[in-house]
């Protein structure tokens, strides 16, 4: 008969011998002296070689052939040798079904525990082919699949004629094969995945069946999947072995019948759930210890502990090795390497569970972290672990900050009674302050083999958790200027205290001082206390925090004069614009009598903080301004990082004016020694009209007090055309003005006459009273 299998797309099919017994493979040179029962070298005896009794000379494949040979006393089993294919047969007979036609030189001797007798003389039987068959799919290829329609086509040999044929899956249902051209065609239908044996009968005679496999996902675990030492022989079942450290130990199990044959069909081997490899067949040394069909792996470990080993039988149903699809279910053996067989083996998994808890608290283990007093009892909570032995043989290890600690066998009767639950429970106090990282191992007391004393192994640890003991005093975390910016405390510095709770006990009262008789409290904001004691002259400082009544150990600070020198650099980025103007980069500017312009410039990083800093604006007139922030009223109009500085047209003509870099490096302010090179130079010039009616300043603030100007050689005095109660006329005739509410925008009309009482005509004039703000302490922030 003929196996198909699918390789890739390519065809195989494989002759099979098949007997009433397993066969088993023998090497030919082997001599009569020498044998092998279950790998183990049997000595010869003097049984009696067999005589034949019935021995056909001629015989078909398929068909049963029938051998007879005299019974050997002393004899408990007979080997049978046929073309170097060995079979074991209890009685002095055997029925042989040939699948392959050709000449078979057959012997026989008797065998029993201690060893075998002579063979029996060698006899031949010719074989002559009674059919021919081909197995395929409905589209004709020779593999077949789980689903696939399965197709028989027989052939008999030309001594048959036209016999009738008749198969059957189940041995019950029989139906005739139907004869086509000299061939007879068999339809099976669809077929699932499984080994198949189709019963056949040829002129109501049976003869061997043909078997197939359609290949699929094994159903079944392999056959009689077992475990030996190497120096043992095999036991059938035997499910566990202890093997010493280093000694070879051998996995042996039956062919599937549903596995085809290699390199689609396999079997997987699995260590503890791992893969350890992948088998198509046996390594030709353990064919040869073992001289019989079935698989054998072996293997060796060089670790202490409780191995599973699984094997599962695989048919690769794609282009890559895919277990979860290609292979069945798997069969366990255990192997205890260097332990006694059932010695308990370290766990392998952390407990499930693992909490801690304070008195009264409910047990929760999702908290990661609790804080206790010192000498406050807490409690630790573990779930129970399957893999741990009874007392005394498995306990628990207390784990504290990383090492093993007490071991536990058992919760005590008083916890038992107060938690009234399945865990395990311990009570615990700590004394010093810190922090406390528990946890708990699974533990067992293992058996080693060779004498060695009963070990302790444990499995892994659980999760932890952090066991905070509380300082009796408040734990602070106390920062000031110096500390937070990692430098020397300047005496530009606002000096700033900063404290924070980080633990010990709660903080009941906070104070500071920098001479400890005088104390300011500190009130928390947002989880932080602060103060500051603004700048402070140089000198040496002690700091005094004062926690809960008690007065820590001073800190000390040293408070330095800033590092000043005179700059190096220009004023760089110098503009102007009048005062409705944008911010440019204008270096010049028109404006008329009474108009506002604005100097804007960038802060030079040269320029130390105040009180040191500053700059100088000088005008070619001579004089000298001291600036050492933008106004209030500037900073809310710009609302940028510039400096600005305004300045009122008062008189005709042009104006050039720089501006320069200043450090105050001495008592007092010396520009001539504190600034560095002036800025390029800028320009305005006035443009007003020829009477010169005008405010002094077209810009003012709430309550500010301008004197209304005009040209003194065409106008005498001037009139308001509106009265205004903001408008006062001195008896010389000067007319100034005063305003208490803000507005962008007040225009006032006046009449003007000269000396001769002439009407000079009217004119209108417009000024900006702007809101008075706060002066500001802060100078602007220096931008690079």
């Amino acid at each position: 008969m003929f196996i198909v299998f699918k390789v890739l797309g390519y065809v195989l099919l494989i002759g099979v011998l098949f007997f009433a017994a397993l066969p088993a493979r023998a090497d030919s040179w082997l001599p009569n002296m020498v044998h092998y029962i279950n790998g183990q070298v049997i000595a010869p005896t003097n049984l009696a070689a067999p005589n034949w009794d019935a021995m056909p000379a001629e015989t078909t494949t398929e068909l049963a052939t029938h051998l007879r040979w005299s019974a050997v006393p002393g004899a408990s089993v007979y080997e049978l040798w046929s073309n170097g294919s060995k079979t074991l047969f209890s009685n002095a007979a055997a029925v042989l079904h040939y699948t392959q036609a050709g000449l078979k030189q057959i012997k026989v001797r008797a065998c029993r525990q201690d060893g075998c007798g002579a063979f029996s003389e060698l006899a031949q039987i010719n074989v002559a082919t009674l059919m021919t068959s081909k197995i395929t799919n409905a589209n004709g290829q020779a593999l077949l699949f789980d689903g696939d329609e399965v197709l028989i086509g027989l052939n008999l040999a030309d001594i048959q004629g036209d016999s009738l044929v008749e198969y059957s899956l189940d041995g019950i249902s029989w139906h005739t094969a139907i004869q086509e051209n000299g061939q007879y065609q068999i339809g099976l239908g669809s077929l699932g995945s499984n080994a198949y044996s189709l019963k056949l009968k040829v002129a109501g005679q049976d003869v061997s069946p043909l078997q197939f496999v359609v290949a699929g996902q094994p159903s079944l675990e392999v056959y009689e999947l077992s475990v030996s030492n190497w120096d043992d022989p095999i036991q059938p079942f035997n499910q566990a072995v202890s093997t010493p450290l280093g000694g070879k130990f051998v996995l042996h199990w039956q062919p599937s019948p549903v596995v085809a044959e290699a390199p689609i069909g396999y079997y997987r081997v699995y260590r503890n759930g791992q893969p350890r490899g992948v088998h198509f067949g046996v390594a030709g040394y353990l064919k040869h210890k073992y001289q019989d069909n079935a698989f054998h792996v072996d293997y060796s470990l060089d670790e202490v502990g409780k191995m599973t080993f699984s094997v599962r039988a695989c048919n690769r149903m794609g282009e890559q090795f895919n277990d979860e699809v290609d292979c069945g279910p798997a069969a366990q053996v255990w192997v205890y390497s260097g332990l006694d067989i059932g010695s308990p083996v370290a766990p392998s998994m952390p407990v499930s569970m693992f909490a801690a808890s304070k008195y009264g608290q409910p047990i929760d283990d999702s908290l990661d972290e609790i804080t206790v007093e010192p000498g406050e009892t807490f409690y630790l909570h573990w779930a129970t672990s399957n893999e741990v032995e009874p007392p005394t043989r498995g306990f628990y290890r207390i784990v504290k900050n990383g090492r093993s600690g007490g071991f536990v066998f058992g919760t005590v009767p008083y916890l038992k009674r107060r938690f009234n639950d399945d865990l395990f429970h311990v009570d615990r106090a700590l004394d010093e302050p810190g922090d406390y990282v528990y946890g708990i191992r699974p533990c067992n007391r293992i058996d080693e083999i060779d004498g060695v004393p009963a070990q302790e192994e444990c499995g892994p640890v659980s999760r932890t958790v952090k066991v905070k003991v509380a300082s009796a005093e408040p734990e602070l975390d106390i920062q000031h200027t110096g500390t937070l910016q990692s430098r020397q405390v300047w005496d530009t510095d606002n000096f700033t205290v900063q404290v924070q709770h980080t633990g010990g006990a709660a903080v009941q009262s906070l104070a500071v001082s920098l001479d400890g008789t005088t104390w300011v409290n500190l009130n928390q904001v947002g989880g932080e206390y602060s103060h500051s004691f603004q700048r402070l002259v140089p000198g040496n400082y002690q700091l005094y925090v004062r926690a809960n009544n008690k007065v820590l150990t001073p800190l000390a600070f040293d408070v330095i004069r800033y590092p000043t020198q005179r700059p190096a650099q220009a004023v760089s980025a110098l503009s102007i614009s009048l005062w409705d103007g944008p911010v440019g980069a204008a270096k010049s500017v028109q404006a008329n009598l009474g108009d506002k312009v604005v100097l804007h410039w960038r802060g030079s990083t040269q320029v130390a903080p105040q009180p040191y800093g500053y700059y100088q604006l000088m005008a070619d007139n001579g004089t000298e301004t001291i600036i050492v922030a933008t106004a209030p009223q500037l900073q809310q109009k710009y609302q940028d990082d510039l400096f600005h500085f305004d300045k009122l047209v008062v008189g005709s003509g042009r104006l050039s004016y720089q501006i320069a870099a200043c450090n105050r490096l001495a008592e007092v302010r010396n520009p001539l020694a504190d600034c560095g090179p002036g800025s390029e130079a800028i320009v305005f010039a006035d443009m007003h009209d020829s009477m010169g009616v005008r405010w002094a300043s077209a810009h003012i603030v709430v309550g500010e007090t301008v004197d209304l100007h005009w040209n003194a050689e065409q106008i005498s005095r001037c009139e308001p055309t509106t009265p205004n109660d903001a408008i006062k006329i001195a008896p010389n005739g000067q007319v100034s003005a005063r305003f208490f509410r803000p507005s962008p925008n007040i225009t006032t009309g006046w009449r003007c006459y000269n000396l001769a009482g002439e009407d000079m005509g009217e004119f209108s004039v417009t000024l900006s009273v702007e809101k008075l703000l706060a002066p500001q302490s802060l100078r602007k922030q220096r931008v690079n």
